[in-house]
Parts: structure tokens; C-alpha cells; sequence
């Protein structure tokens, strides 16, 4: 989904009604951003990363349709049904996202082929729409419920220990400063694994939308002003959204908020560039143009190198699994149904790759839910089959308790690996 999206980003940004100087310094503020991200996390399809880059990319793409591009609209709806569907906190950036540009198109529509067009694209997206939507509402008219009650309740219900205005404001200001972190790919973060926020960051790029609309208000820019639009009423949203977080605010869960602050530079670059080269000589224009296209291109040449190089998400955690799995089939095969697995935080990935590939192998095993075995801990009390999933240093207490009996083992220490992953399988098994 991610090539997908870079795929639909590039493409707006050299066919939308803009100067060429734009497009290309669009591609840039596009290019530091993906290259902020990182060729790994573009591999990675876990939910909280899947839907980064498709969300700067429903960006722009409802920014097009605002700029009279009705044709888009129906790939917007997909982008923004995706999202939505992948991770709740961007329900209501997607929303507000399509109902910008629909408000845009609808004001600028004015001869009767525009409304004629408008009214089709309307009524592919209503498909798009019916297609994507039709699991979950499905699943909504089941005995017990579904998704989208669950959506609707988390929104429209308050929640005790969220985040706040005050905190979400503190944590969505460093993607609006300088450097940002969507910039640099270097966030703070405490032990916890919450997001470190002692400091106000002041928000630069808020400063310059302010300016940037100015600027597109007092030339009559209606391809910019709408570009400035979308930018406030995105960061207006997420700090919303991150506000209404319950928990602890950890950093995967406002991963997507690095495309709000790419949002605001590109919305400004939009506006403040063409303003900025009417002011310079032809050769002057040109050469700036050029420095921005070779700026982009060794953007895009370190990125593509990196994603080139990149390893898999958990590839180390991935090839354990496998190994744990392969090994511990012939005694899994014995053992009563249903195989539950129990981990700790330290062997949760490992213990879903583990579940996976069991089921693949055709064992109803089950995910542990909730996390409640840690090391030295018997889960005697549980009933069914248990597969305790160990890791590091924990193998070695599961190890000494003759409670547990081994069953698989996996270490990958070798000399080209430092330190490598060390894990074990293991079962309750309290007789002598």
C-alpha cells in the first residue's frame, strides 16, 4: 500500500494545476518526508505504519479534487476507507478531509458538463463505497455487534484518563516545528515508550500557513488557498483526535500525525513559492528550479537505497517463529485443542508469529489475549493448553522451573549476529 501511495502522490503532484516550480517543490517536501519515515517502515504493514503515507496521500488527493480534479474523487473515497478502516484515530481526519474537498469542487462547479461530471464521480465513489464498506456493515447486522458500533460509541461517548487539549497540543507541536521529526526521522522517547514532551515546540509552520494564506488570499489563489485549508482543518482535527487517546500516547499511535506536519510545509511551499519566484529573473527562476529538482533527486536516490537495502519488519523475530514452529509441531500435534499461546510484552510478536504459523499448519490456536504470563508465573489456573512463549533471559527461569517442559528452542548466535535472539517454547507441565 505504501509504493501505492507513492505512486498516487507523485502523480497528483505533477498533474495538479500548479506551476511546475511547485510540483517539483512538492516532490521534495514529499520526498524528506518518505525519507524521514525510512526505507524499513515502508515494509512494514503493521496498522499504525500502514496507513502513514496512504494518509498524506488522501491528502493530496482530496486537495486535487478541491482544486476541480472530480475525477480523483472516487480513489480519494478508497484512500480514506482504508485508513479509516486500518486505525480509528484517523476517522475523523479522513472525514473532514473528504468533506473539504467535496465543499471545494461543489462551490467551483459551476457549467452543467462540471455538475454533469461531478454527479458521476459521485456516484463511483457511492460504489467504491457500497465495495469497501460492505464487511463491515455486514458484520454490524451479526447477533453481537460489529466494528462500526464500536467506532461509533468510541466517538461519541468520553472516555476517562485521555490525553487532553493541553498534552495533544505538546505532542502534535514537534511535526509543526523546526526540525521536525518527520524531517530528521528522530523522535524523543521515554522509557515508558510514551512520547517525550517537556518543551512547548513552537509551531513555525503554523506561523507560515498563517502567512502562506495571506499571501494565496491576496493573489487570488484558489489552487493554494484550498492547499492552506486543508493543512489547518488537518492539524485542527488531529490535535482532536490525539486528544481523545485514552492511555498513554505511544509513538505508534501518532505515527500518522508526521503527514499532518508534511501537510503544512507542502501547503505552504504551494502558496509562498510561486509568490517568491515572480520576484526573480528568468535564469534566476530556472536555476532555483533546478537546485529544488536536484535536491529532490538525491532525496529520492538515499530513499531508494535504503528501501532497496531494508530488511523485513521483525525479520530476526519472523525466522524465530518459523524455527519455534517447525520445531514444536510433532508434540503440538498431541496436545488437546484448543492450543493457547501465553507471552509477556517482551515476546508479543514472537508469540503472534507462532500462532500464525500454527494455524497455518492447521492448529486452532489462539492468540493470548490478554497478556498475563510473565516469566516464573504458572498459568495452572487457565484452563485448555498452554504454550508459554519465552524470550532473552527468560527462557532461562521457565528453564530451571520443572513445571514447564521445553519443547522448542531457537537461538540465532552466530558470528555475523550481535546479540541475535535467544527464545523457547514451553508447556505447563506439573508432573514429575
Amino acid at each position: 500500500m505504501s509504493a501505492v501511495s507513492v505512486v498516487t502522490i507523485i502523480v497528483v503532484l505533477l498533474r495538479a494545476p500548479v506551476p511546475r516550480l511547485v510540483a517539483v517543490s512538492g516532490l521534495l517536501v514529499a520526498a524528506v518526508f518518505a525519507r524521514g519515515l525510512g526505507g524499513a517502515f515502508l515494509w512494514d504493514p503493521w496498522n499504525p505504519r500502514v496507513i502513514v503515507v496512504p494518509f498524506f496521500a488522501l491528502v493530496l488527493l482530496s486537495w486535487w479534487v478541491a482544486t476541480g480534479e472530480d475525477r480523483a474523487l472516487p480513489v480519494a473515497v478508497a484512500f480514506a476507507s482504508f485508513v479509516t478502516q486500518t486505525h480509528v484515530s484517523l476517522v475523523p481526519e479522513a472525514l473532514a478531509a473528504l468533506v473539504l474537498a467535496i465543499a471545494w469542487l461543489r462551490a467551483t462547479t459551476r457549467t452543467d458538463d462540471a455538475r454533469a461530471r461531478l454527479r458521476r464521480s459521485i456516484a463511483i465513489s457511492v460504489g467504491v463505497v457500497a465495495v469497501m464498506w460492505a464487511p463491515p456493515i455486514i458484520q454490524q447486522f451479526q447477533p453481537h455487534g460489529g466494528n462500526l458500533g464500536d467506532l461509533w460509541r468510541f466517538w461519541t461517548r468520553s472516555h476517562h484518563g485521555t490525553v487532553g487539549l493541553s498534552a495533544a497540543a505538546r505532542l502534535l507541536g514537534p511535526q509543526l516545528s523546526i526540525p521536525a521529526p518527520w524531517m530528521t526521522g528522530h523522535q524523543h522517547i521515554v522509557l515508558n515508550g510514551g512520547l517525550s514532551t517537556p518543551h512547548f515546540a513552537f509551531p513555525f509552520a503554523l506561523v507560515l500557513l498563517l502567512l502562506a494564506s495571506a499571501v494565496a488570499w491576496r493573489r487570488r489563489d484558489r489552487v493554494a488557498l484550498a492547499a492552506c485549508s486543508f493543512a489547518a482543518v488537518g492539524t485542527l482535527v488531529a490535535l482532536v483526535s490525539i486528544a481523545r487517546i485514552v492511555g498513554t500516547a505511544y509513538p505508534y499511535i501518532l505515527q500518522w500525525d508526521w503527514a499532518v506536519g508534511a501537510t503544512c510545509w507542502l501547503a505552504c511551499a504551494i502558496a509562498l513559492v510561486p509568490a517568491a519566484a515572480e520576484r526573480l529573473h528568468d535564469r534566476a527562476r530556472i536555476g532555483f528550479e533546478y537546485a529544488i529538482a536536484a535536491s529532490a533527486t538525491v532525496v529520492v536516490a538515499m530513499l531508494t537505497l535504503s528501501a532497496a537495502s531494508a530488511t523485513t519488519p521483525l525479520e530476526d523475530t519472523s525466522r524465530a517463529a518459523y524455527a519455534l514452529t517447525v520445531q514444536a509441531m510433532p508434540q503440538v500435534r498431541e496436545m488437546a485443542r484448543p492450543i493457547r499461546l501465553q507471552t509477556d510484552i517482551a515476546s508479543v510478536f514472537l508469540a503472534g508469529g507462532v500462532t500464525a504459523g500454527l494455524i497455518e499448519r492447521g492448529i486452532d490456536a489462539r492468540y493470548p489475549q490478554p497478556l498475563t504470563a510473565f516469566a516464573g508465573q504458572h498459568p495452572k489456573a487457565l484452563p485448555g493448553t498452554f504454550i508459554v512463549v519465552a524470550i532473552g533471559p527468560d527462557v532461562a527461569v521457565y528453564a530451571r522451573d520443572r513445571a514447564f517442559r521445553q519443547i522448542a528452542s531457537y537461538h540465532s548466535l552466530r558470528p555475523a549476529d550481535a546479540p541475535g535472539i535467544v527464545a523457547a517454547l514451553f508447556v505447563y507441565d506439573p508432573s514429575p
